[in-house]
């Protein structure tokens, strides 16, 4: 279970509400209603109790080390990011927002400063975004930069920076003809089970409305079929391609796409890096094709004849 408390610390005999989710496979309970998770709305745990179990457990001391510090795209703006480990876990400073406290096995995220509203967007793109996504990576649940879709095969990833048309492709396939159904949009969790890779689609996609979130009727949990590296739309394709990457180039293309991966901190990556190395079993494919509306049919058609040929 993750707790988030991102209002007041509740005192003794305050009784607000406890808002419970479902994200990525994990019971979430907050005091803040996001709006972002309403499609993932689910009944609070009876163990969970009143929110003033959601309290933070942040200080200074024991700090182990900065992690990161630099600029960083977020809440609709470059902004100054750092994040430092402790004993008790990480510090999240994001400027203009607030600082955060995610805690050190990922049970539980908290605001410990700034003067924006809970409710604020900006807030609930940093809890949502860099905080929950570092909880859950604490939890062994990994999230990529990537679109996915479901196939008649299973689950499929089409990983890429910012600008490389994940959206649009995976979009495109969604609603066309052969059995494809959208499962998320930019950010994909991903568990590296001992059956293999599978897809966790139920996560906040922030570019979508509430209201058009695709995967709050998708499964919880999707095998992994296969993972499409997009190139980026500058290399001039004239046709369709995939072509095969080693296995290393495929792992190093996973980790490369791997939300928050800056964040880590040397524990958490060698464990990503363990766990990656020993389930990881799909295939990475670089996929190539003209960034034309009209190629995306000979695109869908190519994927098609690649899942049927393995």
């Amino acid at each position: 279970m993750i707790r988030i408390r991102v209002g007041p610390k509740p005192q003794p005999t305050d009784h607000p509400h406890v808002h419970g989710f479902r994200v990525a496979g994990h019971d979430v309970v907050s005091d803040v209603p996001f709006g972002e998770l309403a499609p993932f709305a689910a009944a609070v745990p009876p163990d969970v109790g009143t929110p003033a179990a959601i309290e933070s457990d942040s200080g200074s001391a024991g700090r182990a080390g900065e992690v990161f510090h630099g600029p960083a795209w977020l809440c609709g703006s470059t902004r100054e990011v750092a994040c430092s480990i402790t004993l008790r876990g990480y510090e999240l400073s994001v400027a203009g927002v607030g600082e955060f406290f995610v805690a050190l096995r990922g049970q539980q995220i908290s605001r410990t400063s700034g003067d924006l509203d809970p409710s604020d967007p900006a807030v609930a793109e940093t809890v949502l975004g860099p905080a929950l996504i570092l909880a859950l990576a604490l939890h062994g649940t990994f999230c990529l930069h990537a679109s996915a879709v479901l196939s008649p095969a299973g689950a499929l990833l089409f990983l890429g920076p910012s600008g490389t048309g994940k959206s649009t492709l995976g979009s495109y396939l969604g609603g066309a003809s052969g059995g494809f159904t959208p499962l998320t949009d930019d950010i994909t969790p991903v568990v590296m089970s001992s059956a293999g890779p599978e897809v966790w689609p139920h996560f906040p996609q922030f570019k979508l409305p509430a209201d058009r979130q695709p995967a709050h009727v998708a499964p919880e949990r999707i095998g992994l079929r296969a993972a499409y590296l997009l190139d980026f739309p500058g290399t001039d394709a004239t046709d369709v391609s995939i072509d095969g990457l080693d296995p290393a180039r495929g792992l190093a293309a996973m980790v490369r796409h791997t939300v928050a991966v800056r964040l880590f901190g040397r524990s958490l990556m060698a464990t990503y890096l363990s766990r990656i190395g020993a389930a990881w079993s799909v295939p990475v494919r670089r996929l190539s094709y003209p960034r034309r509306f009209e190629a995306l049919p000979d695109v869908a058609a190519a994927i098609t004849d690649d899942l049927d040929d393995r």
